[in-house]
């Protein structure tokens, strides 16, 4: 299970109560300018996938929710219960599926989640994971 909360005026959040689904795009480090863009722009401006040239590709079993095709790990999932706090709407999810590139495989099947490659968006700034220690990557820290 999952959960996202979406503010009440962002174009994602009545997509999220329409359709019951969503998928998680999980990006690598190296991706941080397409996270800053997509995390600055609103979808009711502008199409996020034209403008980065990313492909939207269909995430089984789901038949609304789009998975980015560049992202190496994506979690699909069915919305279960949504609760209205205030400005925000929690969505809780099961994960009905993991989709993973092959890098990103293990020999069990299951996905490797690579902490050191991924994003933390945390007091304002973006941080990468590390076993050591979590760090700064944005460009001039």
């Amino acid at each position: 299970m999952v959960s996202v909360s979406i503010r009440r005026s962002r174009f994602s959040g009545p997509l999220v109560h329409r359709y019951g689904e969503f998928t998680v795009n999980i990006p690598r480090t190296a991706d941080l300018e397409v996270v800053k863009f997509c995390g600055s722009e609103s979808g009711k401006d502008v199409n996020k996938f034209e403008s980065l040239g990313l492909t939207p590709v269909p995430c089984p079993p789901l038949k609304d929710a789009p998975m980015i095709a560049e992202c190496p790990l994506v979690l699909a999932c069915r919305v279960r219960h949504e609760l209205e706090l205030g400005s925000h709407h929690i969505f809780i999810a099961e994960v009905v599926s993991i989709h993973c590139d092959s890098e990103r495989a293990r020999p069990s099947g299951h996905p490797d989640p690579a902490p050191a490659e991924q994003i933390v968006y945390l007091d304002g700034r973006y941080w990468g994971l590390s076993l050591n220690s979590p760090s700064s990557i944005e460009e001039g820290e």
